[in-house]
């Protein structure tokens, strides 16, 4: 369903921390049509998107 994918990742990251989540056993983008990302933190708030 667009727009409505989940990846299940969690933790905390430090400034400037990066690092690789392994991918649900489903694809969650289809790469045939624009699908942007989002990343929320725990309180609901936009920290990055991907305009894709």
């Amino acid at each position: 369903m667009r727009g409505a994918q989940r990846h299940p990742i969690g933790g905390v990251l430090a400034p400037n921390e990066s690092r690789v989540f392994p991918g649900p056993p489903e694809n969650i983008w289809n790469n045939s049509s624009s699908d942007p990302g989002s990343l929320y933190d725990p309180a609901g708030r936009l920290v990055s998107y991907w305009p894709d």
